[in-house]
């Protein structure tokens, strides 16, 4: 698989969008407090009830599910280009399946709790909130994984686990990718989804996803 064609860096032709967070001006946001709710336990809980209905809304939402990860995907990566892309996958995301995008915050909540997420459990609400997207998907005809809309939201995780990158310990960082990219895997073959595999690149060492049919014979671990 060329560099082109990789999940989190591809550009893609997108799913028809109507919300766009570069439409956004700050003054129009509020606090990002409004979206969740706590439980008795007091943990933050992510919000699936009807979707807004405003602009503001629609952006105050996304903005409670992006911002924090956002933040860890601009530590991880230090690039602004790279940053802008996640975003705009993120909006995608949100504009076309609000459900995964919000199965994507609820792992984002995990990574930036105290103490953040082990790497083993972030990849395996990752892999989760794939078979969801699949489960949704299928109820509305075939799946296309290779389709612009699945090609996306592939991407997107691919960002979330780069974001999950700087939670890590420095000196652990490749044990601890593994780890993530490893439990991701095995809890996507156990949930029998098709083709969709973690895989480490080869060339950067960063954790991503591809689309590898059954029984072919590749290194997860350096993926090129």
């Amino acid at each position: 698989m060329s560099e082109s064609d990789r999940p989190e860096q591809t550009n893609i032709s997108p799913p028809e969008i109507n919300f766009r967070m570069t439409d956004a001006r700050l003054s129009e946001v509020k606090p990002a407090d409004h979206t969740e709710s706590a439980n008795p336990a007091g943990d933050l809980q992510i919000a699936y009830g009807d979707p807004p209905q405003t602009r503001q809304e629609k952006l105050q939402e996304f903005v409670d599910g992006f911002g924090q990860v956002g933040k860890l995907y601009s530590d991880s990566v230090q690039d602004n280009d790279r940053f802008g892309k996640f975003q705009d996958r993120m909006a995608q995301v949100y504009s076309s399946d609000r459900d995964g995008f919000l199965d994507l915050a609820r792992v984002g909540k995990e990574m930036t709790g105290k103490p953040p997420a082990s790497p083993e459990k972030i990849g395996e609400g990752l892999a989760d909130v794939i078979a969801e997207k699949l489960s949704r998907m299928q109820t509305g005809g075939t799946v296309e994984l290779d389709g612009p809309e699945m090609m996306n939201f592939q991407a997107a995780v691919a960002g979330m686990m780069l974001a999950a990158r700087s939670t890590f310990e420095p000196g652990a960082m490749n044990q601890q990718t593994t780890a993530m990219v490893d439990a991701l895997d095995a809890r996507l073959q156990a949930k029998n989804v098709p083709y969709i595999r973690g895989i480490i690149w080869g060339d950067n060492h960063e954790p991503g996803l591809a689309l590898i049919p059954p029984g072919t014979r590749v290194d997860r671990h350096n993926f090129l």
